[in-house]
């Protein structure tokens, strides 16, 4: 009986101890900590891509880049792949410099799709027997097509004309989603991150200061 009292009172006397360090103070500096697991467990199950449609723009890259042909380098405004679609188009709006993709995008014409155009480069040397997308590749700089559908103007008809150009490269696509996952480390994990620490940096301070 006397053991079973003297137990309770040693797990009463560290739940005490316990409960005496759960300050305000303490629990400032543990959010601290908590907020920097936060991002980092954020960041590494990609939130943030999710949220800006980065992920969708990912996987529209890596279907450009592959050599399996037609339906996969096609990218299509449709049901099927208007998630992909408007997540590139989001960026090539903002990036593209080709003159005549800007006109066109600034005018009153809608993309119906994104493709990767010319011929790929074959790996010399591997089996005949691979498939498609193992034997050939596309190096950076081949170009990615964005194709329109325009009214003929010119005979005065109503009809629908397939027209596209350059949009970009593979290479130049890679590099502004790069920018992107850059921009969004910074004004999530420093920016926002960082003025939370701060903040509860000048709280702690200030409770350290009135105490004193």
């Amino acid at each position: 009986m006397n053991i079973l009292l003297y137990k309770k009172v040693v797990e009463f006397m560290h739940l005490e101890r316990f409960l005496s360090l759960l300050t305000f103070e303490n629990l400032l500096i543990l959010a601290t900590s908590l907020l920097i697991i936060l991002y980092r467990v954020i960041k590494q199950i990609g939130v943030w891509d999710k949220l800006v449609g980065r992920d969708k723009a990912l996987e529209g890259l890596k279907r450009l880049r592959s050599t399996a042909g037609y339906p996969v380098s096609c990218i299509y405004n449709n049901q099927q792949d208007i998630k992909v679609f408007e997540a590139l188009l989001q960026r090539m709006r903002k990036h593209c410099k080709e003159s005549k993709i800007r006109d066109v995008l600034d005018g009153e014409f809608s993309p119906y799709l994104i493709a990767t155009v010319g011929e790929p480069i074959e790996i010399r040397g591997v089996p005949s027997d691979w498939s498609q997308e193992a034997r050939f590749f596309y190096p950076d700089n081949q170009p990615v097509l964005m194709a329109f559908k325009t009214p003929d103007i010119l005979d005065g008809t109503d009809k629908q004309n397939n027209k596209g150009d350059k949009v970009c490269t593979l290479g130049e696509l890679n590099t502004w989603l790069s920018e992107e996952k850059d921009q969004l480390d910074f004004y999530i994990g420093v920016v926002l991150f960082g003025s939370a620490s701060i903040f509860i940096t000048f709280i702690r301070f200030f409770i350290s200061s009135s105490n004193a």
